[in-house]
């Protein structure tokens, strides 16, 4: 039987927060990643590529606000941007 991870998503523009289910533990982290400064958004990549992101039981659900950070020339490229990484 494979064990399924899932794991929730909340970036933001200072703050990533992620929620981790596997096999009946639960597991929170808070990662400070200023996406607006000093290489915030290959940290950022960075941090999901350590997830697991090429696993087939590994599932994401991701809410976003950091797409309106000032490094995008709009909220659509901000999206675009960050969901790429998964």
């Amino acid at each position: 039987m494979t064990i399924k991870t899932y794991i929730g998503w909340d970036i933001g523009g200072s703050n990533t927060k992620i929620s981790i289910i596997k096999s009946n533990r639960a597991i929170s982290e808070v990662h400070e990643i200023e996406l607006w400064h000093d290489n915030g958004l290959s940290k950022l990549k960075k941090l999901v590529s350590e997830f697991g992101m090429n696993q087939s039981d590994t599932y994401h659900g991701v809410t976003l606000s950091g797409e309106m950070c000032d490094i995008f020339p709009s909220r659509k490229n901000g999206i675009n941007t960050i969901l790429s990484f998964f």
